[in-house]
């Protein structure tokens, strides 16, 4: 191609040469070329796409600190985040900073079609069938995108990775469910592909912590035991709206729950075909459910008694079973071994920690908020109210439920600034912050 050797023949001018498969004006010069060839295109229109091309590569030379002519290839592939950085900093219009980066990725295009490059494109290439089982529904693509911008090959990434994305992720503004949400479908998407693509992830631990699930749902139940259930829970709604006993949305929510587990037991675990709750409220069998919640699943005697006795009081809410003699159950109960007074309190003592370190929190968050730089507002604005909140809490000694019960416009008022002095143990702590554009924009303490 006549005008490449040109552009070639221009490029060893320079005192110090790009590599022709690095140049990106080389580059540019391929893709006018190649879109010359198109019949369909007309100069106009060709004309149109190149001045777009041209413009991000000068945004992106200049994002860089270098000279059009002197960006290369890999310095823009390895360079995103320093270009979403400069355009977030920029005074370009809203519709810019969502255009140019889309036509940065239409040029990275041409570059892996035209074989510019061809190692700064080598861990995309890896990354490719991972991308392919991610849905960009949950974020979980944008872990893996951030491995590519860090050079991170699947054979390297772990669960460390997955950390520093959940840290820039959060300093960005990012909320903590969407956090959750998008590390929970990373793992379960590469975990449902099977063995083939988690070999391509060595060093990442897909493995499931949780213990299998015995539950079985209500509407998966037969229809007789179904039933059953319903109108024992009906039974107790109606006692509630008469005031004899208590229930409230959440109870009747756990009552159901805790007949799903007992049902669960015998179905799934027992292997059990159950069609009615009458064979299973033997003391036999309580006591063995009683114990498989204890040892097996580890939960603790308090948990146990008080799953059992707000499943017990429900049958005994219902007309069906209100003559049944449940008493034996407080033998079952008496089985279970009480964890001794000394065990309590050691258990007590290993969860504790000491004040010194608690108080010193605020200040460590503090510090880290202000040698942070270029975060944005939004993010900001979250680090300035956990800092505030763990401050009400640990330094200003108020009952929780302070904190619980506020309400904005009732007990907290939100202003153009606002100024916040807590006194604890004899320090003074100072807030102060402005409230612009719908986000907190500055801090100082």
């Amino acid at each position: 191609m006549i005008v490449l050797a040109n552009n070639s023949h221009a490029l060893e001018e320079s005192p110090d040469p790009v590599a022709y498969d690095e140049s990106m004006q080389a580059l540019l010069t391929a893709i006018r070329y190649d879109l010359s060839l198109d019949p369909a295109k007309t100069e106009k229109q060709i004309k149109k796409r190149m001045s777009d091309l041209t413009t991000v590569v000068n945004h992106l030379a200049k994002s860089l600190n270098t000279t059009p002519d002197r960006l290369t290839v890999s310095s823009t592939v390895e360079g995103e985040s320093t270009f979403l950085d400069y355009l977030d900093q920029s005074r370009l219009s809203p519709a810019s900073k969502v255009k140019l980066p889309k036509m940065r990725n239409t040029v990275l295009r041409y570059a892996r079609i035209f074989g510019f490059s061809p190692a700064s494109f080598a861990i995309m290439k890896e990354w490719k069938p991972i991308q392919a089982v991610l849905s960009p529904d949950h974020g979980a693509t944008a872990i893996a995108r951030d491995a590519i911008r860090r050079n991170r090959r699947p054979v390297d990434f772990s669960h460390a990775d997955i950390s520093v994305w959940v840290d820039t992720a959060l300093d960005a503004g990012k909320s903590y469910s969407y956090v959750r949400g998008a590390q929970a479908a990373f793992l379960n998407a590469i975990r449902k592909a099977g063995a083939g693509l988690q070999s391509l992830l060595r060093q990442l631990d897909v493995a499931v912590r949780r213990l299998p699930g015995y539950r079985f749902r209500l509407k998966d139940m037969p229809q007789p035991l179904r039933i059953e259930i319903a109108e024992i829970v009906n039974s107790r709604r109606a006692q509630a709206e008469l005031g004899t006993v208590s229930m409230s949305s959440e109870t009747e929510r756990e009552i159901i729950e805790h007949f799903e587990d007992f049902c669960g037991y015998a179905v799934r675990v027992c292997g059990l075909d159950v069609v009615g709750l009458d064979s299973l409220l033997t003391e036999p069998f309580v006591k063995r459910f009683t114990f498989f919640l204890h040892n097996e699943r580890k939960c603790e005697r308090t948990t146990v008694v008080g799953r059992l006795s707000k499943m017990f009081s429900a049958l005994e809410s219902s007309p069906d079973f209100e003559r049944r003699d449940f008493s034996w159950r407080y033998s079952v109960y008496r089985k279970l071994r009480k964890e001794p007074e000394s065990a309590l309190k050691e258990r007590r003592r290993q969860h504790n920690i000491a004040f010194q370190e608690l108080a010193a929190i605020p200040g460590q968050m503090r510090s880290e908020r202000i040698a942070l730089r270029n975060l944005s507002p939004t993010s900001l604005g979250w680090r300035i109210m956990d800092e505030l909140l763990l401050t009400c809490l640990i330094l200003a000694q108020y009952p929780p439920r302070f904190v619980r019960e506020a309400v904005l416009g009732a007990n907290i008022f939100k202003g153009r600034e606002f100024s916040v002095t807590l006194r604890s143990c004899g320090d003074v702590v100072n807030y102060w912050a402005c409230w612009r554009d719908g986000a907190w924009v500055r801090a100082c303490g």
